[in-house]
């Protein structure tokens, strides 16, 4: 999230960046946090998340693979 962006331009930006396409009309699914988004990471970090789940069909564009930050994408 970058500073003075919403949830949903986030999740927007994200998806673009990271997928190629460019999505609209989002609707929240979604709040979760507490214990059940515990994560200890390899590394021995320990982090409780945060996730804010948007959904939609409305998009436009051709999936891509277009960062590392993912291992493969599919819907």
């Amino acid at each position: 999230m970058e500073i003075g962006e919403s949830f949903e331009q986030t999740a927007i930006r994200e998806v673009f960046e990271e997928t190629g396409l460019v999505v609209h009309n989002l609707q929240l699914y979604g709040i979760y946090s507490g214990k059940t988004c515990f994560v200890e990471y390899p590394n021995k970090d320990k982090v409780f998340s945060v996730q804010i789940i948007f959904k939609t069909s409305d998009f436009q564009g051709d999936l891509k693979q277009k960062s590392e930050e993912s291992k493969a994408h599919r819907f």
